[in-house]
């Protein structure tokens, strides 16, 4: 698996050529597919792409195999320092518990791959900010789990030689796990391949990229639910 990074200057203009509209700082904080549609992607369609089992807990889509792979203390808990020596004390439970995998097509028949990925909870890596913390998205989101949706744009072909995986606003960039304010930057990732590896928690506010910032914390394939939605309007 080959992976380049988009420099920042040449995001956008491709980002509009691929037909995505991702602001700074734009969310999507609900788990729905319209939601996503109406935010990214406002002139899509639905379409039902191939979704098969894959190796270990991965899904394949389009003949593309997707891994997750997420830090092990995210979902156990346990107390360490990550790669760049920032300390974090975790409860747990932040395990990826769901993946819902819905096909888009543009007017112009470009096809995109949403994953709508559902995590057991969301946790600060210093538990007195967590506490505060939980408490700001209760109030704001009436919740403390963490849903995030990242993009996967397809070439043509069958299957595609490779993949350009579009991250708005949950990139982790360079930052490591316990980066205390967390990552809210936008990224598009080039990927040869036919694999695809998702590092889910770079970030402990599930920032994501698929290059792993954290490789000396162990990792484990969080296994979750995938979930292929049928090609429909509405939410779930």
């Amino acid at each position: 698996m080959r992976i380049r990074r988009v420099p920042e200057p040449l995001q956008q203009p491709l980002l509009q050529a691929m037909g995505l509209l991702v602001r700074r700082l734009s969310r999507v904080f609900s788990s729905s597919l319209r939601a996503v549609r109406d935010h990214y992607l406002r002139d899509a369609q639905a379409w039902r792409p191939r979704v098969e089992g894959g190796p270990g807990g991965c899904v394949t889509v389009e003949g593309v195999v997707f891994c997750f792979r997420q830090v092990l203390q995210d979902i156990l808990g346990g107390r360490g320092r990550d790669d760049r020596g920032k300390p974090f004390r975790l409860k747990g439970g932040n395990r990826l518990e769901r993946v819902r995998v819905q096909g888009l097509r543009s007017p112009r028949g470009t096809r995109y791959i949403v994953f709508l990925m559902e995590f057991g909870d969301e946790e600060h890596p210093l538990p007195l900010v967590d506490t505060l913390y939980r408490m700001l998205r209760s109030l704001i989101f009436a919740r403390t789990r963490d849903i995030e949706a990242i993009v996967a744009v397809l070439p043509r072909g069958d299957p595609p030689r490779g993949v350009a995986m579009v991250f708005p606003s949950i990139c982790s960039g360079e930052k490591t796990f316990a980066s205390r304010l967390g990552a809210h930057g936008t990224c598009v990732e080039l990927v040869r391949g036919k694999r695809v590896d998702i590092y889910v928690s770079n970030v402990w506010n599930h920032a994501m990229s698929t290059r792993n910032t954290n490789p000396g914390l162990p990792h484990v394939d969080p296994r979750p639910q995938v979930i292929a939605q049928p090609p429909q309007e509405g939410s779930y």
